[in-house]
């Protein structure tokens, strides 16, 4: 009987060291597969949120190109604004097919941007800039001028009008019309007075 107690003492550490490493393991057991389960929930979660950033963020970088497209398009319209832009000096300018003339310019140099005065034989036209020159300095004092006697008489001079004997001695009345496009109109004075008068207008 001795020797059963003996046996069943020496069996007894080794029994309760092998539950207790069998309890263990089954602890283990249940801690990794709750970790598991939590990092199973975890990703889970991470593919629900990259799921909403894919379907929120695509709109938006489409929204981000659209808004790209406009201010490109937009910078395209600046480029061409700058292009067409013209700087305004006291000389004038010539922008495209107009004279901007300042205040300031009475010479009529600006002809010089109109035009470079060179023929199809790389000749400068010293002449026809000269002509060109005065004939736009001319213009501008008579568009300047704030005596309509002065005015006239300037393009009346241009016009030599003593080369032709018929007006010699003659009187006229000349009545310039208004609106957009007025016309004019002529008549002969000193005949009037003698009943025959004679009318012209244009």
């Amino acid at each position: 009987m001795s020797a059963t107690f003996g046996a069943l003492a020496m069996e007894t550490p080794t029994i309760i060291l092998s539950y207790a490493a069998a309890f263990f393991f089954v602890l283990v057991a249940i801690a990794a597969a709750y970790a598991l389960f939590k990092a199973g929930a975890t990703l889970g979660r991470v593919d629900s949120v990259l799921d909403d950033v894919d379907k929120q963020a695509v709109p938006l970088m489409q929204k981000a190109g659209t808004t790209l497209d406009g201010v490109n398009a937009n910078l395209g319209n600046v480029d061409q604004i700058t292009q067409d832009v013209a700087e305004i000096t006291d000389a004038g300018v010539c922008h495209g097919d107009v004279l901007y003339i300042p205040a300031g310019e009475t010479s009529g140099e600006p002809v010089r941007q109109a035009s470079s005065f060179i023929d199809e034989n790389d000749q400068f036209l010293a002449s026809d800039l000269d002509a060109d020159r005065d004939a736009l300095a001319d213009l501008i004092c008579r568009l300047r001028s704030v005596d309509p006697v002065q005015t006239l008489d300037s393009l009346l001079q241009s016009l030599r009008l003593g080369k032709y004997p018929l007006l010699h001695g003659k009187t006229f009345q000349l009545t310039v019309g208004v609106g957009l496009a007025p016309g004019h109109t002529v008549d002969l004075v000193d005949h009037a007075a003698a009943g025959g008068g004679a009318h012209a207008g244009r």
